[in-house]
């Protein structure tokens, strides 16, 4: 089996340590390249990028290569996402592409070292934005003497001294905090895709040429201010951004964690050693202990046990193990020590197939730009065009040079998108607050537009609509036996059992059951404490002597793993509650009794899917436990049977989602939630969820129950409505300017001083969000 698409000469799945550092171990050499080419899919990683912008321009030049079938580049986790033909397609062209923008296609990154790049770009930012504030104030001083001439400084040498020094402030500013918006703006524009930063760096730069040029023709009137404002309005947008962006490939990271990094191989002499699992290859025989996770993927060749499989599906019923068993990595051994036959080294696992599942899924959710790019996309044109248009006219109506390049320069000015680059960042920061009252956290500006599109939500079951906690809720015993008997012998097989269901026996067992619970059932406080006594000397799933008590054997597990054992276990009975999981209990071969466990529905659960319904919001359940436990639930939370599907892989809850023909969010909690997290519009991880949920999730939820999705519904659909309101105020303002630009009627100080009370009414509107509504009932905000 191949390593999977996007690894070349690399057994290890995107997003692990991989030397991350050398560049040397990542990088795409020609060979490398030419063995990826037949594929026809990939999913690699984009050195260099620094904003959203950045993966925009990226995946139009990629998308613009022969036989490019799809082209998704994600800024978070500096990735891209390919797919393309391999008889038309030439993967050097591609990579020449992307490197001609000044960027690299490279072998799929650390999910650390993305995450530290992240948090990098984050303290440059605020470095540049602390420079350019602290040159920003000062020149800002300087222009305001000018601007209003309080002593009677323009005109005179004095006036055209302040003038350029504040232009020589402002250029340093520029160029020390602007660099990086100056160079994306000329690669995206140079790309076909321009954006806000290349409105940015145009206006600056115009602002700074026309000051040049005012103070060699000896005038003091310079917009060095407006220079300065452009940049710091845009570097506090873009480190709201960048804040907001730091999560996407830790998900890889954390499913990495919960894999063993080393297993116990059979050696020379038959000795058992401990080595890395990377170093152990298919067809290598290995041992896992008993309460061990499993490294990697194979057949069981001797022993028998019991396997938790509630990685990868999520529920908690273990599944007997015999020779001949398929094993996955990730899974938990319970029971006795078994070896396995490696079918799968590391990188060709099915949890690392489920790791390269979800970072696609993270990629192609990437691609989903923001409102304000979609914005700039015409309006970056359009002002370039009517800037040259405007300096035209003025220069055919006789017009000097210096005034019809004042007018052009007044168009590009009052063209920067400084509205609309804070629109997105200042109302996700309100709505962030906002939510974090109700104990929700949106990871991303996106999450908020994600969630609020959605027509459907998706629940996993256990942990998410239940407590995940399973608790006894009967046991049936032969006759002539107590039902404590039962209990109590089962309890104290499962010791030592790290399983949901184990614990739930334990936990049914106090400790003071003799002189409490057993006393009621009419027993006496000596027989109590014998069975007790009994209980702790029981030989657990072990054969072997028959100890003083005549208890020689105990074995507890579901009805056909006991059966084929060769032990009489018989049907359970119509009557019995058949959502339930059921294990039997026998001792000496012999079958005593049943215990029934059921996991506890949240108390919440049907009032938050009942205000969603409310809303117009359509329900459904996925989940990887059997039908009968599937429609329990989803009866008592009335939702629909058509919508309820049972016994789902991780990629088959992912699949779900993909297959419905309007946006989903989905709420999980495990690892085997995932990839369906990552491929919604909006991934909803609950309180106490994996690792892996919460990295690959859009939101998490920090409070308990289910009050925070219908929270966080109810906060996305107003925040966005409140975005849209921003970017047609924006249109608005940018029109009307535009026009009176080109006429003359606008000149670069009041252009840049309307820019400014643009942004003032942006930031007063976002200030709204903090008062939308958060609670269960009542109508919700809709766009």
């Amino acid at each position: 089996m191949s390593a999977g698409p996007g690894v070349v000469g690399n057994r290890r799945l995107p997003g692990q340590p991989v030397d991350a550092d050398s560049s040397d171990r990542r990088a795409l050499s020609p060979g490398a390249l030419a063995a990826l080419q037949p594929q026809g899919r990939a999913l690699l990683s984009v050195d260099g990028m620094w904003c959203a912008s950045c993966a925009a321009a990226v995946e139009q030049v990629i998308g613009r290569a022969p036989g490019m079938l799809d082209a998704r580049v994600s800024f978070d986790g500096a990735s891209a996402v390919l797919r393309w033909d391999p008889e038309r397609t030439d993967l050097r062209d591609v990579a020449a592409r992307v490197t001609s923008l000044g960027y690299r296609l490279a072998r799929p990154a650390a999910a650390d070292a993305v995450a530290a790049g992240i948090g990098d770009a984050m303290r440059a930012a605020a470095v540049r934005l602390a420079l350019g504030l602290f040159l920003g104030v000062s020149t800002m001083a300087l222009s305001v003497v000018l601007y209003l001439d309080a002593g009677a400084v323009v005109g005179s040498a004095t006036g055209h001294v302040l003038a350029a020094i504040a232009t020589g402030l402002a250029g340093i500013a520029v160029l020390a905090s602007g660099w990086p918006m100056l160079l994306t703006g000329w690669r995206t524009l140079r790309a076909g895709v321009p954006g806000m930063d290349t409105l940015i760096a145009l206006g600056a730069s115009a602002a700074l040429v026309l000051s040049l040029a005012r103070l060699l023709s000896g005038s003091d009137q310079v917009y060095a201010d407006t220079a300065v404002m452009l940049v710091v309005l845009a570097l506090v947008g873009r480190l709201v951004e960048l804040a907001a962006t730091r999560r996407a490939t830790l998900a890889i990271g954390a499913l990495q964690h919960a894999v063993p990094e080393s297993a116990e191989v059979r050696g020379p002499g038959g000795r058992w050693r401990s080595v890395a699992a990377e170093q152990v290859s298919a067809g290598a025989l290995i041992r896992v202990s008993a309460g061990a996770r499993v490294p990697l993927d194979g057949v069981v060749v001797a022993g028998r046990s019991s396997l938790d499989r509630s990685l990868l599906t999520g529920e908690p019923m273990p599944v007997e193990l015999a020779p001949g068993a398929t094993v996955e990595a990730g899974c938990i051994n319970l029971r006795t020590p078994v070896e396995l036959r490696v079918t799968h080294a590391l990188g060709d696992r099915r949890i690392d197939a489920l790791g390269l599942r979800i970072a696609e899924a993270l990629g192609e959710k990437g691609a989903t730009q923001r409102l304000a790019d979609r914005f700039a996309r015409w309006l970056v044109p359009a002002a370039l065009g009517l800037a040259a248009l405007t300096l035209s006219i003025g220069l055919a109506a006789g017009l000097d040079g210096a005034e019809a390049l004042l007018r052009a320069v007044s168009v590009l000015v009052i063209a920067c998108p400084c509205a609309v680059a804070l629109a997105v960042p200042l109302t996700w920061v309100a709505a962030a607050r906002r939510a974090a009252e109700a104990g929700v956290l949106f990871r991303t500006p996106r999450a908020i537009e994600g969630l609020a599109g959605v027509r459907t939500i998706l629940f996993d079951k256990t942990g998410t609509l239940t407590e995940g906690r399973p608790r006894v809720s009967d046991v049936h015993a032969v006759p002539g036996t107590p039902k404590a008997y039962v209990l109590a012998w089962a309890a104290r097989a499962e010791q030592g059992i790290e399983h949901p269901l184990a614990a739930a026996l334990r936990a049914a067992v106090p400790a003071d059951a003799p002189t409490r619970e057993w006393n009621d059932a009419g027993w006496t406080r000596e027989r109590g404490e014998r069975i007790v006594r009994l209980a702790q000397r029981t030989k657990g799933h072990q054969r072997g002597g028959i100890d003083s008590a005549g208890v020689a054997e105990v074995l507890v597990g579901s009805a056909a793993a006991l059966q084929g054992l060769g032990l009489p276990v018989p049907a359970a009975p119509v009557a019995d509650d058949q959502s339930a999981s059921r294990v039997e209990v026998v001792v000496n071969g012999r079958w005593v009794g049943r215990i029934l466990l059921r996991d506890t529905i949240r108390p919440d659960s049907a009032v938050a899917l009942k205000a969603l319904a409310g809303a117009g919001v359509g329900l459904g359940l996925v989940t990887g436990d059997h039908e009968r436990a599937a429609a329990a639930v989803a009866d008592q939370l009335a939702i629909a049977p058509a919508q309820v599907i049972a016994g789902a892989s991780p990629e088959a809850k992912a699949e779900r989602v993909g297959a419905l023909s309007h946006p989903a969010a989905f709420v999980g909690d495990g690892i085997n939630d995932g990839i369906a997290l990552a491929r919604s519009a909006a991934g909803i991880a609950v309180t106490d969820a994996a690792g892996t949920a919460t990295a690959a999730a859009d939101i998490v939820l920090s409070g308990p129950g289910l009050a925070g999705v219908v929270a966080a519904y109810r906060l996305a659909r107003g925040a966005r409505r409140i975005m849209r309101q921003n970017l047609a105020l924006a249109v608005i303002y940018n029109t009307g300017g535009l026009l009176l630009a080109a006429g003359g009627a606008v000149p670069p100080l009041a252009a840049a001083l309307a820019m400014a009370a643009s942004s003032v009414c942006v930031v007063a509107n976002a200030g709204r969000v903090l008062l939308l509504p958060l609670a269960l009932t009542g109508p919700a905000n809709e766009s």
